[in-house]
Parts: structure tokens; C-alpha cells; sequence
């Protein structure tokens, strides 16, 4: 049965890979990807308000300013602490073209300046395999004559993990993100419907 899934290739490769039980290169990271159309309900869940949060205006407002932005994102996966997807923004961007954008277990958004939920992992395990100790780097060639990080074989190793598991997509280092420029953005957004002014 072909699924209809209007996210980036990448996305959807993960996210089948995890449905047949297949390993992804995220697995250390506590990545779960959500199906088309999915949304991370516990991240979106309010049953933790009391009747007190509930009888104040200014957090029933962030909340459905929450709510609202969520619904202008097209989901991708979630993490203990944190969704990841693509903000569609008011405009409707498709998935495709569209910014990857994380939500956070404090209710915050962020755009990243990752190209694709597959770069934006693999700096998470850059920073993984950077916190291991040196004898393991060396083991793997990731250090240089000196001993110090080899950026360039660094970078050779992650491309080859996400390739290994059938990416075939370019990822750069962090130091080459830059922010999207969009209209208006999730942070925005949220701010101005929670303050009653979007």
C-alpha cells in the first residue's frame, strides 16, 4: 500500500525504516518519526493544567497560541523532550520547501538552520560522537596527527552513517546553517496570538 506523504524524501525514508523494524542512524537519540499527518501529542497535551491555569487568561491564551502555531507545522518526529517539523507557516509552504522548525517541552519554537531533519540529527550525533572519549575518536579516525578533532573526517563519518542507511543527501556542518528567511516565523507567531495581538 502506497502511503501519501507530502514531507521531504528523507523524512519519509526514516520514517519507513522504523515501521519495518529497520534501524536508523537516530536510534542513540531517541528519534521516534511520526506517520503523514501525525502530530506529538504528548509535547501538545494540557491535561497537566490545573483549574487554576485553567481560570487564567494569560495561560489559556498561550496555550491556544500554542495550539495554533502547532497547527501550522507539518510534523516529523519526536524526541524525549522535543518535536521536529516544517513550518508550513499561514502561508501554507509545503512540506517540501518549507523551514524545519523545532517545539520544545517548555512550549518554545525554534527555526533551525538545518536544510533537513536528517542534517539537524546528524549535528545531534556530531555532538554524540564528540562527547566520546579520545581513545574511541581514535579508533574511528575522527582525530587528527595532533589529536585534535579531524573536522573533515568528522564530517566523511556522518555522511557515511546516513548513506549507509540510504540517505543520499549533502550534510553540512552547523557552521554553514544559516537562520530561513520567511515571513513570519513560529516564534513570532506564537508570540503575537499569545500576547492577543496575531
Amino acid at each position: 500500500m502506497t502511503i501519501d506523504d507530502p514531507r521531504p524524501a528523507d523524512t519519509h525514508l526514516w520514517w519507513q525504516r522504523q515501521e519495518a523494524g529497520e534501524p536508523t542512524p537516530w536510534s542513540a537519540l531517541e528519534v521516534t518519526f511520526l506517520p503523514p499527518g501525525a502530530t506529538p501529542a504528548d509535547l501538545l497535551d494540557t491535561s497537566y493544567l490545573t483549574a487554576e491555569d485553567r481560570a487564567n487568561p494569560e495561560i489559556m491564551a498561550n496555550v491556544e497560541a500554542i495550539a495554533q502555531t502547532a497547527a501550522l507545522i507539518e510534523w516529523a518526529s519526536v524526541e524525549p523532550d522535543r518535536a521536529v517539523g516544517y513550518w508550513r507557516g499561514p502561508a501554507g509552504t509545503p512540506p517540501a520547501q518549507a523551514p524545519v522548525v523545532t517545539f520544545d517541552s517548555e512550549g518554545q519554537f525554534h527555526l533551525a538552520g538545518a536544510t533537513s531533519v536528517t542534517e539537524l540529527y546528524a549535528h545531534e550525533l556530531e555532538e554524540m560522537l564528540l562527547g566520546e572519549d579520545d581513545d574511541v575518536l581514535a579508533e574511528r579516525g575522527l582525530l587528527d596527527e595532533d589529536g585534535d578533532i579531524d573536522d573533515d573526517a568528522l564530517r566523511a563519518e556522518l555522511t557515511r552513517i546516513v548513506r549507509d542507511a540510504g540517505f543520499d543527501g549533502e550534510v553540512r556542518s552547523i557552521y554553514d546553517w544559516t537562520r530561513p528567511e520567511v515571513e513570519i516565523g513560529p516564534e513570532d507567531f506564537h508570540a503575537e496570538r499569545a500576547s492577543g495581538r496575531g
